[in-house]
């Protein structure tokens, strides 16, 4: 039990890797998918209630999050079609967000990425984005993620120029 929270989240990188051998938008694309979001909320479900969280996991959880994001990227971009302003938004959140990991690293000699509740709710409208994008369409859908994608990635460094010491599950700029 010391490891579930580890196990599970070692298995959605894997299942993440999956995906770049599916075709994107089968069913075995949605079904590797919802493995990869469901694992993604249980494992630090499981770390909590089993008393077993760790930095070690922590990290591992941001580094599961890159990935399947990365897959999904990789799988869903080239058939979204989506206009450049998106792209370039997304580069910009991008930026921010190495820029944050950067003062991070060099403030804390550690991977600083944080589970803020903006975090969590851009991850969630991400994952959700394949459903989403069926029924609001391909602008509407950008541009709630990509507001929820800058003022997370903005309240991610802010806390990290403020923070004295790294505290990867504050939940937000306000809230300790």
């Amino acid at each position: 039990m010391k490891y579930a929270a580890n196990i599970i989240t070692t298995i959605r990188l894997l299942v993440a890797c999956l995906l770049l051998f599916t075709r994107a938008l089968s069913p075995l694309f949605f079904l590797l998918y919802i493995i990869c979001g469901i694992s993604d909320m249980l494992d630090g479900f499981v770390a909590r209630k089993t008393n077993t969280a760790t930095s070690t996991g922590a990290v591992l959880d941001s580094l599961g999050d890159l990935v399947f994001l990365a897959v999904a990227a990789i799988k869903l971009l080239p058939i979204l079609h989506l206009p450049s302003w998106v792209l370039w938004w997304a580069l910009l959140v991008a930026l921010i967000r190495l820029l944050s990991y950067l003062i991070g690293y060099i403030k804390y000699r550690k991977f600083a990425s944080l589970h803020t509740y903006l975090n969590k709710l851009t991850g969630l409208l991400l994952f959700l984005s394949p459903l989403l994008y069926l029924v609001l369409g391909t602008v509407s859908l950008a541009l709630i993620v990509i507001a929820a994608a800058i003022i997370s990635a903005c309240e991610e460094l802010f806390i990290t120029l403020q923070s004295k010491e790294l505290d990867r599950d504050r939940k937000g700029l306000f809230l300790h």
